[in-house]
């Protein structure tokens, strides 16, 4: 099996060079095609035509609902795309900042307290799924969850370079009819820059520098973007970024803000390639570094701690190469074909020198973890579009294959005498990943139908080596995993008149266990406890319902949605198992059953059709779950968050102002005795942008404008309210955030 899908990987490599057509890696089927005349070549927009109402703006595209651009307010489902534009305004440097204004999506950030794993790094929470439930992908390419130890699980911050992307798109809900395993929650997707979407229209070169400050952690990030023409067939975009910051500045005393110094640069290209009207061929080198040096105040260590100093290193580089051949005329069945291929390595390192009494004893040592994470792949993707009886059909299928090679070792150095041991807690594990999927859109008038299925084939392979013997739990002889699984999807949408639709679908989810859930075994002497292996874990599987409306007017926008998910197998990641010979014995299990059901809001009315003057825009995300085997709620469902803004809008666009109140309410959890339960909060931020010349773009923010003290429910999820570390954790006091961007 694995000697015929690498067989197959070969193949798919030689066909690269056949005249019929691969995609380019930054994903031109996620990015509108230039070949298609409805659709504008930047910023995920599409013309509207003239049986559609008069609306002010233009319209979003999103590519990763269906793989194929479609309109968003088309789209029978919930999907949100953030835009050049809206990127450059924000100026985000973590997720945390890129997604605080949508609701329905949240994000924990270790930025405090090494104790509690790498600083900066970042988990995304969509309808109260996180870590490896939610898909991420730069131009389509995995990017894995990294587990620090046993039970904390971080995400993928500061793998990002945000000075390097067009767009991003968050699919929230189930997408495994697309995707495979690990989008039960969503998906975001990255995309990168094309020399594109820096030249204006018959302009051959392009060069701007963008630049922020934020205030909150005294944060400087800056990038060079350089993009041409070398002729009439070849362009390429280039990008040179870096960033410096310290810890952000909490509403609390100094001593509980660390010595942070957070570091990064990064380097980009893409280049490009046509052949012809037809064609396109595309080449992407990335580059991302990232380093977190930590030293912890005394305010901030555990009880048994009197020092400790930790480092952070994040590297992260990726190839592709891909063809992209589209032609909606081709008197052959198929209208579009793309494939890629790439590679991704990624390493993280995690350096700890501590200082602490164990049993009344003292401890001098330093630990070394360390994570590598190499991956490569290919897939290809066809369309064809056709007419039966009258009715378009548009069908998209494709196959993807990827293998992955996971290694994590932890290194302890006693200071004092220089002897080093080794050990691992999960052994290195290949993962391959095969899936075909096949997906129609059918356009049936007022009518329009999606119907998908795919099919996964997941392969788990462990190796065994002393390091992950002497792990403290005993011989063991890890085990493998060979799962496949099928998932469906049927969604409509349908259009009651020109301005108003309803939509509904239903798809099934998939999820195999993670190595680090199968095979973790580790036993902590200082902190007593054991993570012990399961080897019967299975898959978690979900069936998902949405349904909603969705209105388009010359001065009101919305978009309502209720959605339902019931769990099955439900993994349940390092469930306590109570104390078992003085230690606390903790083992990823299946739940029976849990669910997630909820309600979003989106909605903007405008005083004026043409979007200038006043407008006000809303928001809201609510949501509960609960575990259905101890019927107690689930612990990583977000509280309800909704956003009001008070937008100003000159009608030359020349200047633009949001006040913008963001409330968040008490969270639900199951101990309200012990554990700290974060207030609700309201949250005030004024933000103005300002475009000088042609040339040159500013932007000015205040960001919680009252001096409000508040938590981040994710942040101190779990926290006992007698923590005496607590305070440290409230989020940023008042602060300025500015920027520029200047360009020629």
């Amino acid at each position: 099996m694995r000697f015929f899908k690498k067989l197959l990987c070969a193949q798919v490599a030689i066909s690269i060079t056949a005249p019929v057509s691969v995609y380019g890696f930054s994903n031109p089927l996620e990015k509108e095609s230039r070949l298609s005349p409805q659709i504008e070549h930047t910023n995920f927009l599409i013309a509207q035509s003239d049986d559609e109402p008069e609306s002010a703006g233009t319209l979003k595209i999103t590519v990763t609902g269906t793989k194929t651009p479609r309109p968003v307010k088309d789209y029978p489902g919930t999907v949100t795309v953030i835009t050049q534009e809206e990127l450059n305004s924000n100026d985000s440097q973590s997720l945390r900042q890129l997604f605080q204004n949508i609701p329905g999506i949240n994000v924990k950030n270790t930025f405090r307290n090494s104790l509690k794993g790498p600083a900066g790094q970042e988990d995304v929470n969509i309808r109260g799924m996180n870590g490896d439930r939610v898909l991420m992908l730069v131009d389509g390419i995995r990017l894995p969850t990294y587990r620090y130890s046993s039970y904390y699980d971080f995400g993928r911050g500061d793998y990002i370079d945000f000075n390097t992307l067009n767009s991003v798109e968050i699919l929230s809900g189930p997408a495994s009819s697309l995707y495979g395993s690990d989008a039960l929650g969503g998906v975001v997707s990255f995309r990168s820059l094309e020399p594109d979407d820096l030249l204006d229209e018959d302009q051959d070169f392009a060069f701007e520098i963008p630049a922020s400050y934020n205030g909150a952690n005294n944060g400087f990030n800056e990038a060079i973007k350089i993009a041409g023409n070398f002729s009439d067939k070849m362009s390429g975009v280039l990008v040179f970024s870096r960033e410096d910051s310290q810890e952000f500045k909490v509403k609390a005393d100094d001593k509980y803000i660390n010595d942070v110094i957070k570091k990064g640069n990064s380097i980009f290209s893409n280049l490009i390639y046509e052949p012809n009207e037809f064609s396109k061929i595309n080449l992407i080198l990335e580059n991302v570094k990232r380093s977190v040096d930590e030293p912890v105040k005394d305010a901030n260590l555990a009880t048994n701690y009197t020092f400790l100093d930790s480092d952070t290193n994040t590297d992260r580089a990726r190839y592709s190469i891909g063809y992209e051949y589209e032609n909606p005329n081709a008197i052959s069945f198929i209208n579009y074909y793309k494939a890629k291929l790439f590679a991704q390595n990624i390493e993280v390192e995690d350096n700890f020198d501590n200082q602490r009494t164990s049993y009344g004893r003292p401890v001098n040592e330093r630990r070394d973890q360390s994570l590598k994470h190499d991956s490569y792949g290919f897939d290809m993707q066809l369309r064809s579009d056709f007419d039966i009886s009258g009715n378009n059909h548009k069908l998209t299928y494709g196959i993807e294959y990827s293998e992955s090679d996971a290694v994590r070792l932890r290194e302890v150095t006693n200071n004092v005498t220089g002897s080093i041991s080794q050990l691992k807690e999960t052994p290195d594990t290949t993962v391959e990943r095969l899936g075909a999927y096949l997906q129609d859109e059918i356009d049936l008038g007022r009518l329009n139908l999606i119907a998908g299925l795919r099919f996964d084939n997941y392969d788990l392979d462990p190796t065994s080596d002393d390091a992950y013997i002497n792990n403290g739990v005993g011989v063991l002889d890890p085990v493998g995993l060979e799962e496949s699984a099928l998932s469906p999807k049927l969604a409509a949408i349908y259009e009651l008149n020109p301005s108003l639709s309803i939509y509904g679908q239903y798809s099934k989810g998939f999820k195999a266990p993670a190595y680090s859930d199968l095979n973790s075994s580790f036993t902590n002497t200082v902190r007593r406890y054991k993570t012990l292996a399961n080897p019967d874990l299975k898959p978690e599987t979900s069936n998902n319902y949405e349904i909603g409306f969705k209105g388009s007017y010359s001065k009101f926008d919305f978009t309502i949605s209720g959605f339902y998910s019931k769990y099955d197998d439900f993994i349940e990641q390092f469930t306590n198992l109570g104390v078992i010979n003085g230690y606390t014995n903790y083992k990823s299990t299946n739940a029976s059953e849990a669910e997630v059901y909820g309600t979003e809001l989106t909605t903007e009315y405008r005083f004026n059709p043409d979007s200038s003057g006043f407008s006000l825009l809303a928001s809201l995300a609510y949501s509960e779950g609960n575990n259905e085997t101890d019927d107690k709620p689930l612990e990583t469902i977000e509280p309800l968050k909704a956003i009001f803004t008070l937008r100003y809008k000159t009608i030359d666009d020349k200047w633009k102002f949001d006040l913008r109140n963001t409330h968040v309410g008490g969270p639900r959890v199951a101990d309200s005795t012990s554990t700290f339960i974060p207030s609700s909060y309201n949250k005030i931020d004024l933000i103005a942008d300002y475009q000088a010349t042609n040339s040159l773009d500013l932007n000015l923010g205040i960001y919680n404008l009252m001096d409000e003290r508040y938590y981040v429910y994710s942040d101190v999820r779990g926290k006992s309210s007698s923590d005496s570390t607590l305070t440290g954790f409230s989020q940023p006091e008042r602060h300025l955030k500015a920027g520029f961007k200047f360009r020629f």
